[in-house]
């Protein structure tokens, strides 16, 4: 009988101290049994790492000195797993998201069932124990430009229950081959500090001919869904500069200029729903951000930068 597959829980954390607590002890919590969990401190400013080391003493945990964005300090984690774990799959999750206790085993079994399959995602609730979905999956559409989380907002009535091939999966809950993860070379740094840079390594994923499965039997919850507050300036216009930044990166040249037709209009239907909701201020958030992506020279930077 061949041993189970090894996984890696990488926590990320920065300033979420009571969050990233409950976090750990999920993933310490889960059944299945080759488990390895590191957790990554983004250089907090909150006590987090003074109460990560308290707490969990024998885990195993890395500071960075700098905040190196949420890339970075994937990246960061990755390369301590293949140093120190050497782990047949990654599993990413947000400090302030928790799994279910069969959550691994589930995305396992199913990852092991599709060789297809290169990457694989939850069904994901907004904070515990709340069955308001956060995510269940994400829609990518190149010709519209439509880059959505299937399902956000809903109550779960059992109308996500089918396991499906997806897009791309959000990074609060992130289950990944190690090997395909190294051949990408980790997530691309360009999109620090943050926003769309799951999405980017499942397009990249995809071009390498691996598709991205929604298992909905593993469940994953996510206290840090934007459903319930406003939105904040500097996050939008990360998030703005970063989805131009991916068109770029993804788009064909007849996507882009069919996305360049709806465009206009899109904004138009977004300034007016801010201004409505009172939230005029963040429009030029989203203008900085546009025009910092339209205008940039950034190139990609992998975490190994000899992948290909």
């Amino acid at each position: 009988m061949n041993d189970p597959a090894s996984v890696a829980i990488i926590i990320l954390n920065f300033n979420k101290r009571a969050d990233v607590l409950e976090a750990i002890e999920s993933a310490l919590a889960t059944e299945y049994p080759e488990v390895q969990v590191l957790v990554v401190d983004n250089a907090s400013t909150d006590g987090s790492w003074e109460a990560i080391s308290k707490t969990y003493p024998e885990l195993s945990k890395i500071q960075m000195q700098t905040n190196v964005g949420a890339s970075g300090g994937r990246n960061a984690g990755w390369k301590y797993v293949k140093k120190h774990f050497h782990s047949d799959y990654l599993f990413f999750l947000d400090d302030d998201a928790v799994i279910a206790h069969d959550a691994i085993k589930i995305l396992v079994d199913a990852i092991q069932l599709d060789q297809k399959v290169g990457i694989a995602c939850g069904k994901g609730y907004t904070h515990y124990p709340s069955t308001t979905i956060n995510s269940v999956g994400i829609r990518v559409n190149m010709y519209t430009g439509i880059i959505c989380d299937i399902g956000v907002g809903e109550e779960d009535h059992g109308q996500y229950d089918e396991q499906r091939y997806v897009s791309a999966c959000g990074c609060f809950g992130f289950f990944i081959r190690a090997a395909l993860f190294d051949k990408l070379g980790g997530f691309n740094e360009a999109f620090n500090p943050y926003g769309w840079e799951d999405v980017d390594l499942c397009l990249r994923s995809k071009q390498l001919g691996f598709k991205a499965l929604y298992v909905p039997a593993a469940v994953i919850h996510h206290a840090g869904t934007k459903l319930g507050r406003k939105p904040l300036p500097l996050y939008e216009q990360t998030k703005a500069r970063n989805y131009i930044y991916l068109l770029k990166e993804h788009a064909e040249l007849i996507q882009l200029l069919c996305i360049g037709l709806c465009l206009p209009f899109r904004l138009l239907a977004l300034t007016a729903k801010l201004i409505h909701q009172g939230h005029a201020n963040i429009i030029s958030s989203h203008a900085k951000g546009f025009w910092r992506a339209v205008f940039s020279k950034k190139k990609s930077h992998l975490g190994n930068k000899e992948a290909k």
